[in-house]
C-alpha cells in the first residue's frame, strides 16, 4: 500500500486492503507516499496524479501482478455528481482551491452526502480488485 494518514481515500480503503490481505494470506506493507516518492511516481494516476492508497500486488517472488488506486470507478461518478450540485447551489465556490468559509461550506456538502456511500465503495473497491486479480493472473 502506498498512502498517508491525512487522506480520507486511505482511511476509507485501506481497511479493506488489509481484510484482503487477512483472508487471502498475503502480507500488506505500507510506504508513505510523501517519504517515498520515487515508489510513489510508479504508479500516478493517469501518469500524473500522486492519487492514494495504491494496492500493488506482487508474487511471492516480488514479481509485478497489478495495481489499483484510489477508489472505485463508482466513487469517482458520484464524486463527480456531488460536485456538480454542489457548483449548482454554490457557483462562487472554486471547488479546485476553496478558502475560509468556502472550505467549512464545502464539506458541510460534501460530508452530509458521502459518509453514507462508503460502505458500498468498500464493496466496489473488493470486487474491482478481484476483477484486476482475476485477469492479470489469466493473463499471466
Amino acid at each position: 500500500m502506498i498512502a498517508e494518514a491525512w487522506c480520507p481515500d486511505v482511511f476509507r480503503g485501506v481497511p479493506v486492503f488489509a481484510r484482503i490481505a487477512e483472508a487471502s494470506g498475503m502480507t500488506m506493507k505500507v510506504v508513505l507516499r510523501d517519504e517515498n516518492p520515487d515508489i510513489m511516481d510508479e504508479f500516478l494516476l493517469k501518469g500524473k496524479a500522486r492519487a492514494i492508497p495504491v494496492a500493488v500486488f506482487y508474487t511471492r517472488g516480488h514479481q509485478y501482478i497489478t495495481h489499483w488506486t484510489e477508489r472505485p470507478a463508482v466513487a469517482h461518478a458520484e464524486i463527480a455528481r456531488i460536485r456538480a450540485e454542489f457548483s449548482a447551489v454554490h457557483p462562487t465556490v472554486d471547488l479546485k482551491a476553496p478558502t475560509g468559509a468556502d472550505m467549512q461550506t464545502m464539506k458541510t456538502f460534501f460530508d452530509a452526502r458521502l459518509p453514507q456511500r462508503y460502505p458500498a465503495w468498500q464493496v466496489e473497491t473488493v470486487r474491482e480488485v478481484r476483477e484486476l486479480l482475476v485477469a492479470a493472473m489469466a493473463a499471466a
